[in-house]
């Protein structure tokens, strides 16, 4: 299918609201199991019972003497498997230990705990229970710590270092009150720094201090449920470079606040560098504002600019010169004093305090800064923060510096190629927030226009689809002085929005001005339908994206790059005549393992095409779990014969995060009453587990027919069946 930009698809019909669909709860029938051959099963252990329990009492022994910090009640220890945990028998045999799960290592080794006073019954148990059990050990000091910091550790370990430090358990966390109070009393004792509690959950508590290296050593050696200690990446607010235009010269000063109700639109919690609030295009569209360094609503003034850029665009949605009508409004958290900044506290508990205080103002964080390293714990962290709170958050996902850029040319490598080597850090690492990277929109002598930028920064994982979507942030020129290359960033090539200067804008590049330019949009598609989950609108705004082409070699920038493409507006925010968006959310517990949800809806005479988009997430994820978190699967009722979507269907097998989008070519004999089945896909680890997700089936017309209409009619007879009711703002 073409498409068109949004002025042009007006042409061919009316926008209007997407369909938000009923889940019909339906149960898996059993089927009798079939007998499988002979020899068919998980690998056992040939370890006997005498030497599991040599090592079980070696690690008791171990444990009874790290007493220095505190005196902890629970033994934690590594076992090997002999075949992987997708074998039932396997985690079967695990289950009857009756051990707690700690963390998954491997396919083949898991971290548990137990209580000291079940040693005994643990030793009996293990008589009947060890044939998949290869050995078991204690945790090495080294498995918890971050490379980087250990280095540092052993060359210098008398300087501090911040760091956090995490407890974590997918069992849940172990008295968690005496590892605080035990811990911060020695490191108080023992004048190595301090110590703060970050975050706290039933399955994690993250601790944040400011630690002399060689405690932190100790720590790591002693407090033997520490899951693992890293430092915390400088936070950055970063600006590629502007120039200062008086607005007047530009938009004229009468052309402004032209919204009749702003009272309507949804806030965006903007945590940056302040707002200049006087700025006559940001003043009216301020519904907050809260000073971190003050902690008070006041100053919260913008030294620099960004956080009053970030403001511009997150309220109109682009181009200041192009956009004259308020979309969103901003609630500013002060968190940064100036571009550069290198912020070493807690940026976690920043971002947690600005989500309980806002909590019930605005279901939407932007986060334009981003950190110069990784950090599991928070990353791990701030996924389960997104899930629980069911906050949609968007963050930028990096830039190269442009001396960085400069020296890749002058060695060689060239564009898009040197973007590879560029992974994104926190928090645009993040499982479950949307991360947004930045494409041209002017040509230059560098790169075409619909590129990705040639600062924006690359995913992480072949495994996970980073960033997923794509707005304009900007372009760079380029020249070569003296023999050496240089990129600038020029005037023209980049996007306006207003400056902390009075009635003045500033030309602004970078992926922090393509990040709120989507927290518009998410705001938009949540005015237009409050109820719309988390993984929904990450949904809606994938199924909304044009891939981008790389002219110079006649096909698409890898996902690596792009993601899924540019976001278009009309499309997230609306249904078409020509496209139709029926909007599908829910949730599983592995508690009830055989539940699955069914929705219905039509594939009219007019349309040729149907596009299935999918977002999913856990409040935890693992990396040696499987990113097919839920499976489709499409049938027409009542048809026994195949259809081009063949019998059974699954959307969802690649491995990209639980995201996942199809175009399908549908054929004239298909036409008519869908059902589609959404199955949950669990882990086979014993515990406790919930899945979320968001789906869009879109019904196109590649001759933009009308097809809304025809939808309509036929879901008006059983809607109250079919349909989940518009339900109004409440003021």
């Amino acid at each position: 299918m073409r498409f068109l930009s949004e002025n042009s698809q007006s042409r061919f019909g009316k926008q209007h609201d997407h369909i938000l669909l009923k889940a019909e709860l339906r149960k898996k029938t059993k089927r009798v199991a079939k007998k499988r051959k002979k020899g068919y099963g998980p690998k056992s252990s040939k370890v006997e019972y005498e030497a599991l329990v040599g090592q079980l009492t070696k690690i008791k022994g171990e444990s009874d003497k790290r007493t220095r910090i505190l005196d902890y009640p629970r033994l934690h220890f590594v076992i090997q498997l002999s075949d992987s945990l997708g074998w039932k028998p396997v985690v079967e045999s695990v289950r009857k230990l009756d051990l707690s799960i700690v963390e998954t290592i491997s396919d083949t080794a898991i971290r548990v705990s137990v209580e000291k006073d079940s040693y005994e019954a643990l030793l009996h148990s293990l008589e009947k229970n060890h044939r998949y059990i290869e050995s078991m050990r204690s945790i090495a000091p080294f498995e918890k710590i971050e490379a980087t910091l250990k280095g540092e550790i052993v060359e210098n370990p008398d300087k501090k270092n911040w760091v956090t430090i995490e407890f974590s358990s997918i069992s849940g966390v172990e008295n968690a009150d005496l590892i605080l109070e035990a811990l911060g009393r020695w490191v108080e004792r023992e004048e190595h720094g301090n110590l703060n509690k970050s975050y706290q959950s039933n399955s994690t508590l993250l601790l944040s201090g400011f630690l002399i290296n060689r405690s932190i050593e100790i720590i790591v050696d002693e407090v033997e449920p520490l899951t693992y200690v890293a430092k915390i990446p400088k936070m950055r607010i970063k600006n590629l470079g502007g120039a200062h235009v008086k607005l007047s010269s530009v938009i004229p000063l009468g052309s402004v606040s032209t919204n009749t109700k702003p009272t309507s639109l949804q806030p965006v919690i903007v945590i940056d560098t302040g707002v200049n609030g006087n700025h006559n295009r940001l003043r009216g569209y301020i519904d907050d504002m809260f000073d971190f360094s003050s902690m008070s609503t006041t100053p919260c003034n913008d030294e620099i600019g960004h956080g009053s850029s970030v403001a511009g665009l997150t309220i109109y949605g682009g181009d200041l010169r192009m956009n004259q009508r308020a979309s969103a409004k901003v609630i500013m958290v002060k968190n940064f004093d100036q571009v550069g900044d290198e912020i070493n506290h807690d940026t976690l508990d920043v971002i947690r305090q600005s989500i309980e205080r806002y909590r019930f103002s605005s279901r939407i964080l932007n986060l334009s800064f981003n950190g110069d390293g990784p950090n599991r714990s928070l990353t791990r962290a701030l996924d389960e923060i997104a899930y629980l709170s069911d906050y949609v958050i968007v963050v930028s996902a990096g830039n190269i510096e442009m001396q960085t850029i400069d020296s890749y040319l002058d060695s060689g490598i060239r564009y898009p190629d040197y973007i590879h080597n560029n992974i994104m850090f926190f928090p645009a690492d993040c499982r479950n927030v949307l991360t947004v990277g930045s494409h041209t929109e002017h040509p230059s002598n560098f790169v075409a226009g619909d590129c990705p930028s040639p600062f924006t920064t690359s995913g992480f994982s072949q495994r996970i689809i980073k960033p997923e979507v794509m707005a304009h942030g900007g372009n760079l020129s380029h020249q070569i002085i003296s023999g050496r290359n240089q990129v600038l960033a020029g005037n023209g090539l980049g996007v306006y929005s207003a400056s902390n200067i009075d009635d003045q804008q500033i030309e602004q590049f970078g992926t922090s001005f393509s990040s709120p330019i989507v927290a518009n949009i998410v705001a938009q598609t949540i005015e237009r339908r409050l109820g719309l989950s988390l993984f929904l609108v990450k949904a809606l705004l994938i199924s909304s994206c044009v891939p981008l082409s790389n002219v110079s070699c006649g096909g698409r920038f890898s996902e690596m790059l792009q993601g899924f493409g540019k976001v278009n507006p009309a499309l997230a925010v609306y249904s078409q005549d020509w496209r139709v968006c029926y909007l599908m959310q829910g949730e599983f517990d592995n508690r009830n393992p055989d539940d699955f949800h069914r929705y219905y809806f039509l594939f009219p005479d007019e349309a040729d095409q149907l596009e299935v988009t999918v977002a999913c997430g856990k409040m935890r994820s693992y990396d040696q779990e499987s990113s097919e978190y839920v499976h489709l699967r499409f049938a027409r009722p009542g048809v026994k014969s195949q259809t081009p979507l063949k019998k059974g269907f699954v959307v969802g097998t690649r491995k990209c995060n639980c995201t996942y989008k199809e175009r399908i070519r549908i054929e004239r004999g298909s036409i008519g009453r869908w059902a589609v089945d959404i199955f949950p896909h669990f882990s086979s680890l014993p515990v406790d587990q919930r899945i979320k997700y968001g789906i869009v089936i879109a019904v196109c017309s590649s001759q933009f027919r009308n097809l809304y209409s025809s939808i309509i009619k036929w879901l008006e007879p059983q809607k109250e069946r079919l349909l989940v009711p518009t339900v109004p703002e409440t003021k």
